[in-house]
């Protein structure tokens, strides 16, 4: 059974701020599961051991920052529309004006944007070296994926890469390093391997809808809501970037496979191949 960090409605008022009449039952429903995110992220045991923590500890307020903040933007939908039996209606209210439209996503904006930074910060003092789902991978911190390209430093994007990491590294350098996937790499060759590794990820990922490209960074998309559609601007930009990182990336991989060559653990293999390459520069 998960802990919550957040149990009552004072305690989520720390945070952010609803009326006094507001339902808790209703409401902590959806700080839990902001909280199964929090539980995603650092695991159940580390997460247990936070909510133990006393209520001034910087960690423990930071993870309620990000539950309250997550919990309401999840239950505004709700706070908008009425289910019933007879169909789905807008919650109609006599003695008070509607918000707009666009004051309900200028608040989710805000909303999201200080669950992702308490987050973050959260993560920061935690620590994600330690991960499990950091295992076997060649970048495994936010360092060494920086040191290719920027998110930011952010702890929570470096996350949400991890899938786009491994698919890569199981897909191009496992198949480049064949026999020499448990060498001994100087620091050098393991900064070509990574950027090899963080670039193509970011191609992967750069379509997926969860990112938006800002100057020279890539940083998980938080400000688009569900109804909006991406500009087609930056869908170009993005599908621009793809293809560069693409590009960039496999540049990196020859670079691998020419160091690999050198070392003593290389052997060649002859494998027969149906692929034809066509004066066009296409392969079938």
């Amino acid at each position: 059974m998960i802990m919550p960090l957040i149990t009552t409605l004072s305690e989520f008022n720390k945070y952010v701020t609803v009326s006094s009449d507001f339902d808790d039952a209703k409401f902590l429903k959806y700080t839990s599961k902001a909280e199964r995110n929090i539980i995603k992220l650092i695991g159940q045991e580390k997460y247990d051991e936070i909510v133990e923590r006393d209520v001034a500890d910087e960690t423990r307020q930071l993870l309620c920052e990000y539950s309250a903040n997550m919990g309401l933007s999840y239950a505004l939908p709700a706070f908008v529309l009425n289910i019933t039996t007879l169909g789905v209606f807008t919650n109609a209210t006599s003695d008070s004006q509607r918000a707009e439209w666009w004051q309900m996503k200028d608040l989710n904006r805000s909303l999201l944007k200080f669950a992702f930074t308490a987050m973050d910060d959260a993560l920061q003092i935690i620590g994600i070296e330690n991960s499990e789902l950091l295992n076997g991978l060649f970048v495994s911190t936010v360092q060494q994926f920086e040191y290719a390209f920027s998110i930011q430093n952010s702890s929570q994007t470096f996350l949400s890469m991890i899938p786009f990491l491994r698919e890569v590294q199981d897909m191009y350098l496992n198949a480049t390093l064949v026999d020499c996937a448990n060498h001994s790499f100087h620091d050098d060759q393991l900064k070509t391997i990574r950027a090899a590794i963080v670039t193509l990820a970011l191609s992967h990922a750069a379509v997926s809808g969860s990112y938006s490209l800002e100057t020279y960074a890539i940083i998980l998309r938080a400000e688009v809501m569900p109804w909006e559609k991406i500009e087609k601007l930056e869908q170009q930009a993005l599908q621009n970037f793809k293809e560069a990182r693409f590009n960039i990336g496999m540049g990196y991989l020859n670079q691998v496979f020419e160091f690999i060559k050198e070392l003593p653990c290389y052997v060649e293999k002859n494998i027969e191949s149906d692929i034809e390459k066509l004066d066009s520069g296409l392969f079938l």
